[in-house]
Parts: C-alpha cells; sequence; structure tokens
C-alpha cells in the first residue's frame, strides 16, 4: 500500500472498527541479534516487538540526573534560568 498520512489514518481506523491486529512476536532485548539474523535469513512470520519490560532499568539517581539536564538544556533554549 503507498499512500500519504491521510490514507495512512484511514487505513488505521478502518482496523480500529474491525479490530484487525498485526500479528507479533514478543522478543527481549538479548535477542535482538537473533531478531536481525532472522531478518536477513528471511525467516519471520510476525512483527517483531521488543519488550521494554526486559530492557536494563537505569539507577534511580540516573532518572533524576537526567531530569536536571533536562531543564538545564531547556532554559539554554528559552534563555530562561530555570534551574
Amino acid at each position: 500500500m503507498i499512500g500519504g498520512i491521510a490514507e495512512t489514518q484511514e487505513m488505521l481506523a478502518f482496523c480500529a472498527r474491525r479490530g484487525i491486529l498485526p500479528d507479533c512476536e514478543m522478543i527481549r532485548m538479548d535477542q535482538i541479534n537473533e531478531a536481525f539474523e532472522r531478518v536477513e535469513h528471511a525467516d519471520v512470520r510476525y512483527r517483531f516487538v521488543i519488550d521494554t519490560a526486559s530492557l536494563p532499568q537505569p539507577p534511580p539517581w540516573q532518572a533524576i540526573a537526567d531530569s536536571k539536564l533536562a531543564v538545564r538544556i531547556f532554559s539554554t533554549i528559552v534563555g530562561r534560568n530555570l534551574c
């Protein structure tokens, strides 16, 4: 199917009305290399979806550090000191 945004939205709405869903194969992050090899060998029947629960979790202090960095970056962009 070839089309733009409007056609894509129409197709997604059509699928939603009729309960049409993609066939997916859930994989863990540590299976990504195997999944890639399967794609290379055309050994894929379903869409691969990475289970985000299998992603390594950053330590709690990392989220705090990331949020402070985001505030500093945003402050720089808008030209106001929000820190």
